[in-house]
């Protein structure tokens, strides 16, 4: 008979055996979901373009390969830091428009993994792998140019799984960690404060979780509570004053209810606490820690701005300048679309989760029957396609209030530990939500959409009542949508109505990398390139409006420091342009007949470009002018 020292060591084995099988399975898993969604996205890499888009990231690129510094040299539309890695992946790939989406493309393979290990704290290994599929197939796929805004999803959630890491083991480190991605997302677009200002909230939500040491004076009880309901009360009105530049009901729905709600959930909960000392300093402790890794990358960007006494045209670029773009890119959600998916959400809410046994049962199987029908119809119905389009836009401010109304009324229930998981989660995708203001394009919530099956991943998790047959029927219908209806329509048609892929025909440059656009688009910039190689002379084109992408193709440079021209000053506009054309021995101009930012060329600029270059020769988009 084995000893009682033989039997536990017998148990141990058994116990370590199981971790490494259950392990080893998370690995293929995790192995499978990467190859699939490595292929997927792969395949669809160089499919269309927005030419301004992949105009600017390329100019601004090629600019810094050149030496000039983003904001002092010229007017960069971003913080800067994505122009260095799109001017490395010209050193590495080649200067052409593919080059920075392959970088885009390394990002994502990393980022798979990271999405999977999130969704594999709240669900087994299968679910995971079946979560990060999904969010595969709502991200980089439908819109593959290396725009920042990819990589603020990318290190949000970069960061989010180092804080769900540090939840696990409070380690310090990972705070760190966090605060570096929340620095990097920054430095790629301004939108990635939104992440760090989620992340400050969590810090909050935190401290009143981890109770239990000596409870604080009560004056310093009284400066916490004050503390604590000015911080939530600043980021809430901070967020209004930013959505209220350019307010409507639909952002009253979709942004401001769930920042309303993360600020709600930590005043309620504040209200009924008591803070001790060891939470309270163990905030300012993790707070330090996450703003040096904010600070550090930001710091080292900034040196040579400092060094160069060009601090405040950074500032100026960064913070002032986008304020403009107010006047010329809005768009509101509809708000009954929007009314009529959160009425489509709740009603699923309440089948999945609050009714009988056999209503979910029956309810379930129907929705797994229809989900084809429904995406069928989707092809063939707009209001169809737009309702459904409705239901899963909206899931991110269901979830975010469901999940709030959740930790209010069952804290009990769910351990301090998920209560944090699910409260990261929560406060990042409610954050994150403002990058869909004040453009509210279909396109821009997939930049957040990963961010929102996670949270209601999450919430699924602690929610022990609900159908699984209905969420799987849910799952069907929204990885069937996304990839059979709304991916091949590309973002022109994205949350209107289905199109077929029209990007299609190879765009034949030199330095178009390959790109398949719209058959027309290949024919207009193939005719522009022919008559630009027959009168170009030295190394400087002017083109304009709003058509950076006419340099980088021509392979010539920009004499001034403008790639949109509505962020240029107004003031002795003309006779700026008119000098550098001058100075930089500038030979052709291409004008843009169809702007879709800013206005057409003024007149008195207009005329002295006829008269300066009297030849002529027109596309169906631009016209070319050179001098004798």
């Amino acid at each position: 008979m084995l000893s009682y020292e033989g039997m536990e060591l017998r148990d141990e084995r058994k116990r370590i055996n199981l971790h490494l099988e259950s392990s080893r399975a998370r690995l293929w898993m995790l192995t499978l979901v990467l190859a699939v969604g490595a292929l997927y996205a792969a395949r669809l890499l160089q499919r269309g373009w927005v030419p301004f888009d992949e105009g600017a990231l390329a100019q601004s690129a090629e600019r810094c390969l050149h030496g000039e510094l983003p904001h002092r040299e010229f007017d960069e539309i971003y913080t800067g830091g994505l122009s260095y890695l799109n001017a490395a992946s010209f050193k590495v790939f080649g200067e052409n428009l593919a080059s920075p989406r392959y970088v885009l493309y390394a990002f994502l393979l990393v980022w798979i993994p990271a999405v999977y290990f999130v969704a594999s704290r709240f669900s087994s290994g299968a679910v995971a792998s079946a979560v990060t599929l999904l969010a595969v197939a709502w991200s980089v796929p439908n819109y593959s140019a290396a725009l920042p805004s990819w990589y603020n999803l990318f290190f949000a959630t970069f960061g989010g799984a180092a804080l769900m890491r540090y939840i696990e083991v409070d380690r310090p480190l990972w705070i760190f960690f966090a605060g570096l991605c929340g620095g990097i997302s920054f430095l790629f677009k301004l939108s990635g404060l939104y992440f760090i200002a989620g992340v400050l909230l969590f810090f909050l939500f935190k401290n009143q979780t981890t109770l239990g040491g000596l409870p604080l004076s009560r004056v310093a009880a009284v400066l916490w509570r004050i503390f604590t309901w000015v911080s939530v009360t600043a980021y809430s009105g901070l967020f209004l004053a930013v959505v209220g530049k350019d307010f409507s009901a639909g952002g009253l729905l979709y942004l401001v209810a769930p920042t309303l709600a993360i600020g709600i959930a930590i005043l309620r909960r504040e209200w009924t606490s008591n803070p001790d000392r060891a939470s309270v300093g163990r905030f300012w402790r993790e707070l330090l820690l996450f703003s040096a890794g904010v600070a550090f990358p930001v710091a080292l960007f900034l040196v040579p701005y400092a060094l160069s006494g060009s601090l405040a045209k950074f500032y100026y670029g960064v913070f002032v300048l986008p304020g403009k773009r107010f006047a010329y890119i809005s768009q509101h959600p509809p708000l009954i679309r929007l009314l009529h998916g959160a009425v489509l959400d709740v009603a699923f809410v309440m089948a999945a989760f609050r009714a009988a046994p056999k209503v979910k049962k029956v309810v379930g199987t129907a929705l797994l029957v229809v989900t084809p029908v429904l995406v069928a119809l989707a092809r063939a119905e707009t209001a169809v396609y737009r309702a459904e389009w409705g239901a899963i836009w909206m899931v991110l401010p269901v979830t975010v209030v469901f999940g709030v109304a959740l930790l209010i009324r069952l804290p009990d229930r769910i351990s301090p530990r998920n209560q944090q998981r699910i409260f990261l989660l929560l406060s990042v995708c409610a954050s994150c939500s403002l990058i869909q203001f004040p453009y509210g394009a279909a396109i821009y919530f997939v930049y957040v959409a990963p961010l929102a099956l996670l949270a209601a991943t999450a919430l699924i998790y602690v929610a022990k009542t609900h159908s699984k047959r209905l969420l799987v029927a849910a799952y069907c219908f929204c990885l069937l949508y996304v990839t059979f209806d709304v991916t091949p329509g590309f973002l022109y048609q994205m949350g209107d109505k289905y199109s077929r892929n029209k990007q299609t025909a190879r765009l034949n440059l030199p330095r178009a990398g390959g790109l398949r656009v719209l058959p027309a688009s290949a024919q207009e910039y193939e005719a522009l390139a022919s008559i630009l190689s027959s009168h170009m002379r030295g190394d400087y084109i002017y083109a304009t409006p709003d058509c950076p992408e006419v340099y980088f193709l021509a392979g010539r440079l920009n004499p001034t420091r403008t790639l949109f021209d509505f962020l240029d000053s107004a003031e002795n506009r003309t006779a700026r342009i008119l000098s550098a054309i001058h100075a930089h021995d500038v030979r052709l101009v291409v004008l843009n007949r169809d702007p879709y930012f800013s206005g057409p060329v003024p007149s008195d600029l207009r005329t002295a470009l006829e008269n300066e270059f009297p030849n002529r020769a027109d596309t169906a988009q631009f016209e070319v002018r050179w001098k004798p």
